[in-house]
């Protein structure tokens, strides 16, 4: 009985969360790309934050997190099963809607290697089509088998090249990104682009989430690894954290390998090389972790004796525990995360949105500032333009037209127009008050 404790587990950490209200990726206005006219916030449907029935996808999540346990313990023993039940980077993927889908792609993936492992190849390579229908974190599996499956089935082991060539080339995934690219293009991210002096920053991303592995942080999405760095244009050059971050990555590979070459091979791959894939050499958030986080409790598995691991998953326990009700709603959340890393100018961006979806507009604007403070250029553009939105709502347009004008110099090229409208309009609205109040100080009433 004790092989399925991971079970009775998963229900008792998750069996409140019906009661959560629902949170969506589209909803959350990440980064501060928030940018709207003055006069037309954007509100999502009601229904898309608060659901009517929430037990609905709770059920749903927790589901789809059993069944991805299952096929661990059936693929790997239960201790990893057990493990990877309690881990907390898993929490948003049972605890967030759209964490369901990637948890969907790892569950999927675990199916896909076992049928591969037993020799059912044709039909390992269905799920792996499924896989990559829900996320593009599914891509490193076909690399994966290609070298894991080599020994074994030669030429075929290449199988999943198949479907993943029709993916890359298919229309879902090149209007997918074209619109990513045309959202970083704004922002000034290069997207689709390889820089070889991006790598600095590639080191340091799988060192933050080896580090985050082996204990895991709160609300590690936005965080203030590499801040300062970034703030003084370091991110991209080799400095002491790139030197220690990749002595790390060295021990660790070394480590894993002498406990099992396949899940180190797993476990680099997935950890954030191919779900950078687009932007490259950008951090990213937990959620693209699920899959490379399979590979991570199975090598612990099977290193740690029986009295280190059960110390290890009862921490792993107690940490996920804490950390599941910041998800309970956006405010929560939002809240939660500028706590846990008050440097990081996302988590006061992401607040303000809930202010300003409850039209609490003067708290909005003083997360918005608190941003500004910690911001870098390519995030200012938005977040001035944000408080001139703020601003105006409460009928205070000297302010409003001092961001837009501030927001003006940043702007991308093709918001320009849009901005130069906004602050055109909002100076309108400023001289027609200045001539009322005018006359009404001629007229003695003022």
């Amino acid at each position: 009985m004790i092989e399925y404790l991971w079970l009775p587990i998963i229900l008792l950490l998750y069996w409140r969360t019906w009661k959560y209200k629902i949170l969506l990726d589209d909803h959350v206005p990440r980064g501060g790309y928030l940018l709207t006219l003055f006069d037309d916030v954007p509100r999502p449907p009601h229904s898309y934050y608060e659901q009517q029935r929430s037990w609905l996808a709770t059920f749903t999540n927790i589901g789809t997190f059993v069944i991805t346990c299952w096929a661990i313990h059936v693929s790997f023993g239960w201790k990893s099963a057990l493990l990877y039940a309690v881990f907390p980077l898993n929490v948003s993927g049972v605890a967030w809607t759209t964490g369901n889908y990637y948890m969907s792609t790892a569950w999927l993936i675990m199916v896909c290697w076992y049928l591969a492992q037993v020799g059912w190849i044709w039909l390992s390579s269905i799920f792996y089509i499924t896989a990559l229908g829900t996320t593009v974190a599914a891509i490193p599996f076909a690399f994966y088998y290609a070298i894991v499956g080599w020994s074994q089935y030669k030429w075929i082991s290449f199988i999943m090249f198949v479907p993943l060539f029709f993916f890359i080339y298919g229309y879902r995934f090149q209007t997918g990104l074209k619109k990513r690219k045309a959202v970083h293009d704004n922002l000034g991210v290069e997207a689709g682009v390889f820089r070889y002096n991006k790598l600095y920053a590639v080191i340091k991303v799988i060192a933050y989430y080896l580090v985050l592995s082996l204990w895991p942080s709160r609300l590690g999405f936005f965080h203030d690894f590499y801040r300062a760095e970034e703030m003084e244009k370091r991110v991209y050059r080799p400095t002491i954290q790139f030197w220690l971050s990749s002595i790390l990555i060295i021990l660790f590979f070394v480590w894993g390998i002498y406990i099992d070459w396949k899940m180190t091979l797993w476990w680099f791959f997935f950890i954030g090389i191919f779900s950078q894939f687009v932007t490259f050499g950008q951090f990213v958030s937990e959620r693209y972790t699920y899959i490379a986080n399979i590979a991570f409790c199975v090598l612990v598995a099977k290193y740690l004796p029986w009295e280190l691991f059960i110390m290890l998953a009862t921490l792993y326990f107690y940490r996920t525990h804490l950390y599941i009700p910041a998800w309970r709603n956006c405010k929560t959340l939002f809240i939660e995360g500028t706590i846990a890393f008050p440097k990081t100018a996302e988590n006061y961006v992401n607040l303000s949105s809930w202010y300003i979806e409850c039209k609490q507009h003067l708290k909005a604007a003083e997360m918005l500032l608190a941003a500004l403070k910690l911001s870098n250029i390519k995030q200012s553009f938005n977040i001035h333009m944000n408080l001139a939105n703020c601003y105006v709502a409460c009928g205070m347009f000297g302010k409003a037209y001092e961001h837009t004008l501030k927001g003006l110099e940043q702007a991308p090229i093709n918001e320009i127009d849009n901005v130069k409208k906004q602050a055109d309009a909002i100076k309108k609205r400023m001289d027609k008050i200045d001539w009322q109040r005018s006359r009404l100080k001629k007229e003695g009433i003022i």
